[in-house]
Parts: structure tokens; C-alpha cells; sequence
């Protein structure tokens, strides 16, 4: 009878040291698991500020982008006014010298 209670008693002490070891286990485990989380949310949190942002800029480029095109089609439409303006203007120095040439030979042929 004594030789079970030591027994008993032996595998009672391997048994709260295995309990003590386990509870150790699940607390560093418990530990690590809230650290995760909190580096998860972290990501969490930088990743919407970082799609914000990206929306953020998308439309600024957006805008730029039309601002761009409108001044881009006012130089476009200034620039091609300016080339038949100046095409007008040569047409019509030239008709005014071949008309002033046609005059020459028109009164030396009276």
C-alpha cells in the first residue's frame, strides 16, 4: 500500500509539472497570438490608409490629366487658327501681286 502512494504521489508531481509546463505553453501562445493581432490590425489599417491614398492621387491624376487636355486643345485650336490666318494672309499677298503683275501687262497692252 505505501509503494502505490509513493507511486501516486510520483506520478501526481510528473503530472503538475506537465500541467505547469502546458499552462506556460498556452500563455506564451496567448502572448504571441495578441501580437499577431496587433500586427494585423496594424497592416490592416496601413493598407486602407494606402488604398485611400491611392484614390486619393487617382483622382488628383485625373484632374491633372483634364486640365492637361483642355490647355493641350487650346494650344492645338490657337496654333491651327494662327496657321490658316497666316495661309489667309499669304493667299492674299499673292493674289494682290499677281493682280498687280496682271495690271502691268493689261496697260502695257492698250
Amino acid at each position: 500500500m505505501r509503494e502505490r502512494i509513493d507511486s501516486l504521489r510520483k506520478e501526481r508531481v510528473v503530472f503538475d509539472m506537465i500541467y505547469r509546463q502546458l499552462e506556460s505553453d498556452i500563455k506564451a501562445k496567448r502572448e504571441e497570438l495578441i501580437a499577431v493581432m496587433g500586427k494585423t490590425d496594424k497592416a490592416e489599417r496601413m493598407r486602407d490608409e494606402s488604398r485611400a491614398e491611392l484614390e486619393r492621387l487617382k483622382g488628383e491624376a485625373s484632374k491633372l490629366k483634364e486640365m492637361f487636355q483642355a490647355e493641350w486643345n487650346d494650344v492645338v485650336d490657337k496654333s491651327l487658327k494662327e496657321q490658316n490666318e497666316t495661309t489667309v494672309n499669304n493667299m492674299n499677298s499673292s493674289k494682290e501681286s499677281i493682280n498687280k503683275g496682271l495690271g502691268k501687262f493689261s496697260s502695257s497692252d492698250r
